[in-house]
């Protein structure tokens, strides 16, 4: 009376329960495979299922490894009752018993309309019979023989399902051509499958006939393989050296002026001579902020303008206010300096501030730096000692050895296996592109070049060592004309990578900027001290070699209290020698005013300098059950 009880207990509770729940598993799978004399293997596979729920009906998704093809040759449902078969056909499954492919490798067939009733335990039985070429996989026999085998490694399960199958049965036939090992098992009966559990046979096989199976992706061979790859190593090789000796003679790896060195009459000769704006842009041979703070600074030096530093408010995001004042009529200025006014002290006013260009410009955007580099590099150009532009090395000999790759590798995509390369040039690309944003970044570069070099050799050399691996690789059974395309692009990129990190400069043009670097270098040390050899006549230069946020800091830490009044006098070059006395960190000798510990002219003109953005406009041998596939075969199965 306890279980009816129970029974009767649990009835209302059956009652209630979803009708819609789904399931879906295989009571049974039974394989009967066929390997022929050319290698190709085709299989036969019924597939018992047992679906309750709503589903419209199974699906079965094949693996196809790169070398290999696939193709179905006939799919069908057994009639349980009758044991006849119905051919399925392929359609757009909107009827029952047509069959539909997705992406290629996920096959899809209906067994039930939206309209029909939902499965209840109910049992399908369909038969696929397709087959796999190229899965046989050539080797060097692994018994010390040295004559060839070839290897089947194929998962004729598939493991990728979210159900048991619970018998699961192999018979698997070879043809006479193929030898295989002694006491192998021809016939498997195994069960249950757990989910994640395929079936893989792995055994080696020996060709029985003379030549090569016809069905087999043989490849290019090891010795082809390493010609290859120690072609293309050597001529990376010699592109590298090419462009070693090319950046020697134009002094690229030669060593700046040490501190030692600079005196104040050098200062005068290699520094002083030049303006300040035209020293930030020779330097690092860019034109940004620093550029535009150093005519600023220059002008306020020279006295034509007047400024004053008003302290920002807030507590946290504080911007000190730099106010500026034109002491000289507009006509007075020529080049950058009129443009740059003109830009700055809006609708011919006198005055202007930090707030009044940013309030002005907030619609439209503003870069001071666009605006004068064209000024500053005609005043490169024009200065005899700073050399001229060089022309950019040839794009011929990369075009010509892309186009060579394409074409080849077109020529040889008519053999099988040859696409799997494919993505081999994807990957190659993308390291081409992040390896030439390195490049782009080390031709400008003259300090400390050679260990910065390292920035574009590393991803060079991981990117390479990728693409040997691939040429060296049997796996990836292509052809010598698939991996000569292969090496010839990645030969191509190289030498385009070399010719992005070139100079555009001649020994000139470098000799000055290795110069100009020593002179920042210089001035950059002497800011780590409290007292440091500078006069604050250099302030212009200083702020042109981008060290306007080195001077703010230098003079938040050792500023003296009265440094921070505000002084009329201008700045003058100083005749005296390098050396203290002439130096109160700008806070406000010199022409150059503050408005409080926390603010300086440093601060205040880079805010000046920087440029309003436009406003942005609005995602062994053997087989067993595995948790892993073989090198073929496998796949998933369920239903949709």
């Amino acid at each position: 009376m306890r279980p009816l009880a129970l029974l009767l207990l649990l009835a209302p509770f059956h009652a209630l329960a979803p009708q819609g729940a789904r399931s879906l598993r295989w009571s049974a799978v039974d394989v009967t495979a066929q390997l022929d004399s050319s290698g190709r293997l085709t299989i036969t596979e019924r597939q018992t299922i047992v679906l309750s729920g709503d589903w419209n009906g199974p699906e079965r998704t094949f693996v196809v490894a790169p070398g290999q093809t696939h193709r179905l040759l006939r799919l069908t449902r057994v009639d349980r009752a009758t044991r006849s078969e119905h051919e399925l056909t392929e359609g757009d499954l909107t009827k029952v018993d047509e069959y539909r492919w997705f992406d290629g490798h996920v096959l899809r067939w209906r067994s039930r309309l939206p309209s029909a009733p939902v499965y209840r335990n109910d049992t399908l039985s369909y038969t696929l019979v397709h087959a796999y070429d190229g899965i046989l996989l050539p080797r060097t026999a692994t018994d010390g023989s040295g004559g060839a085998e070839y290897l089947m490694d194929h998962d004729f399960a598939f493991r990728d399902r979210a159900e048991n199958v619970e018998r699961f049965s192999l018979k698997l036939v070879v043809d006479s051509a193929w030898k295989v090992p002694a006491g192998f098992t021809w016939r498997v009966d195994a069960g249950p499958l757990r989910p994640g559990e395929g079936y893989v046979v792995s055994v080696p096989l020996r060709f029985a006939r003379a030549g090569r199976p016809a069905g087999v992706v043989v490849g290019a061979g090891a010795l082809v393989r390493l010609a290859l790859l120690g072609a293309l190593v050597a001529a990376v090789v010699l592109l590298f050296l090419r462009f070693l000796a090319r950046e020697r003679t134009l002094g690229r790896f030669a060593s700046p002026p040490e501190s030692s060195e600079i005196t104040r009459e050098w200062l005068e000769q290699h520094v002083f001579s030049l303006a300040p704006e035209v020293v930030g842009a020779a330097w690092d041979d860019t034109t940004a902020a620093p550029e535009v703070a150093a005519t600023l600074a220059r002008l306020v030096a020279d006295g034509k303008l007047a400024s004053e530093v008003v302290p920002g408010t807030g507590w946290v995001f504080r911007s000190d206010v730099l106010h500026l004042r034109l002491l000289v009529p507009r006509d007075a200025l020529t080049g950058h300096d009129r443009a740059l006014i003109d830009a700055l002290f809006i609708g011919g006013a006198d005055r202007t501030s930090t707030d009044d260009v940013r309030a002005h410009y907030r619609a439209t955007g503003f870069d001071a730096a666009a605006l004068i580099e064209p000024f500053l590099r005609a005043r490169l150009d024009d200065a005899s000692r700073t050399g001229r532009a060089l022309p950019s090395p040839s794009p011929k000999p990369t075009r010509a050895l892309l186009a060579a790759a394409l074409v080849v590798y077109a020529t040889s995509a008519m053999q099988r296996g040859a696409t799997s390369l494919m993505s081999s040039f994807v990957v190659a690309f993308l390291w081409y592109a992040f390896t030439a944003i390195q490049a782009r970044g080390w031709r400008t570069r003259v300090v400390r070049p050679a260990p910065h070099l390292l920035r574009v050799l590393i991803p060079m050399a991981l990117w390479l060592s990728g693409v040997g691996a691939t040429l060296l690789d049997q796996r990836t059974r292509v052809g010598a004309l698939a991996l000569l395309g292969l090496a010839l692009f990645t030969l191509g990129l190289v030498n385009s990578v070399f010719n992005l990190a070139a100079s555009r400069h001649d020994a000139d043009r470098i000799a000055l900027r290795k110069t100009l670097a020593g002179a920042r270098d210089y001035f950059e040390r002497e800011l780590h001290r409290p007292s440091p050899a500078l006069l604050d006549a250099w302030f212009p230069w200083i702020i042109g070699f981008g060290l306007g946020p080195r001077v703010d800091r230098w003079f938040r830490a050792f500023g003296a209290p009265s440094s921070h009044s505000h002084h009329a006098a201008h700045a003058t070059r100083s005749a005296g020698p390098v050396g203290g006395g002439g130096w109160s960190g700008f806070g406000g000798g010199g022409g150059f005013s503050g408005g409080g510990s926390s603010a300086s002219f440093a601060a205040a003109v880079g805010g000046m300098a920087a440029a309003v953005p436009t406003p942005s406009r609005s995602g062994s041998s053997g087989g067993g059950r595995s948790g892993g596939g073989g090198r073929s075969g496998g796949g998933g199965g369920g239903g949709w």
